[in-house]
C-alpha cells in the first residue's frame, strides 16, 4: 500500500499515484532513503526529506532540460542497444546470453 514501510531487504513495489511528487512523497514516508528516479521527458521535482538522482536516457532532454537532469545514460543506452541488435558483436554476446534479444536473434 502507498506508503507502507517494506518488512524487509527485497524488492517491493508501491501501489501508488505515478504524479511525481506523490510518488516521492509515498516513497520517502515508507523510509527510502533516496529516490533513483528515471525520466524520459525531464521532470524539475525534488523532495526536501528524500534526495532525488533523476536519471536520463534521452539526449534530447539532457541537451533541453540539463539543469533538472543529474545522471545522462543516454551513451550507455546507446551502446547497449548496439550490441543487442548484433552491431557490436562484443556486447550482442553478452545480451543474448542474459537473455536481452533483439529482433535479429532466432528463437528455432
Amino acid at each position: 500500500d502507498t506508503a507502507e514501510c517494506p518488512p524487509g531487504p527485497g524488492l517491493y513495489f508501491m501501489n501508488t499515484s505515478s504524479a511525481a511528487a506523490d510518488l516521492l512523497t509515498s516513497m520517502a514516508a515508507a523510509g527510502a532513503v533516496m529516490n533513483l528516479f528515471t525520466t524520459g521527458k525531464g521532470n524539475n521535482v525534488g523532495n526536501p526529506i528524500c534526495p532525488v538522482v533523476k536519471i536520463t536516457a534521452n539526449k534530447e532532454t539532457c541537451k533541453n532540460s540539463g539543469e533538472n537532469i543529474d545522471v545522462d545514460i543516454s551513451d550507455i543506452w546507446k551502446s547497449l542497444f548496439a550490441g543487442c541488435s548484433g552491431s557490436d558483436r562484443r556486447v550482442y554476446g553478452l545480451c543474448s546470453r542474459r537473455g536481452v534479444y533483439s529482433s535479429r536473434d532466432s528463437f528455432s
